[in-house]
């Protein structure tokens, strides 16, 4: 990676002024929680994973949202489990290390923790995405160390991998 991280969305240094004024960044052990139905709502997105889990927590009937990073799945799951109500229909968005597998001369990206993730949110109201990625890439691909969450004419968008994938 060379020169400052540049945020996706605002086109400025992560580090900059601008990029906080415009941007909402969540650092390692860092969470926040925020409301995409607001006004005020502006784009969330973390950076330096790094071996780290990052979650989106996304209630479409409140709005509400959480957004966190940390090096502790233990600890993603104890937010989850402080700051979400039982049975809302979340959407979670998980961001975690993986390694490449291969199946039927294929490799494929696989998280480390896909099955504890499945066990833990395997309830029939919560939709899961898991989007792994490879500490081995992150040297040269700075989108293999972040994610942001954004709304774009009303709709609700992450990017993990340097490709807008819609929600809702």
């Amino acid at each position: 990676m060379k020169g400052p991280l540049i945020c996706y969305k605002c086109n400025f240094s992560i580090m900059s002024p601008e990029h906080n004024h415009l941007c909402n960044t969540v650092i390692m052990y860092g969470l926040i929680k925020s409301n995409y139905l607001s006004k005020d709502f502006k784009p969330i997105m973390t950076y330096g994973l790094c071996g780290c889990t990052a979650i989106i927590v996304i209630n479409p009937v409140s709005g509400e949202i959480i957004f966190g990073h940390h090096p502790i799945l233990s600890q993603v799951f104890n937010w989850f489990n402080i700051h979400c109500k039982e049975n809302a229909n979340y959407i979670i968005i998980i961001k975690s290390p993986g390694d490449w597998i291969k199946i039927n001369d294929q490799w494929i990206l696989v998280s480390n923790n896909k099955q504890e993730l499945e066990t833990k949110f395997s309830e029939s109201n919560y939709k899961l995405i898991i989007e792994p990625y490879s500490c081995m890439k992150i040297i040269s691909d700075n989108f293999q160390s972040t994610l942001y969450l954004f709304k774009e004419n009303d709709n609700l968008f992450y990017n993990s991998d340097g490709i807008d994938k819609l929600i809702f």
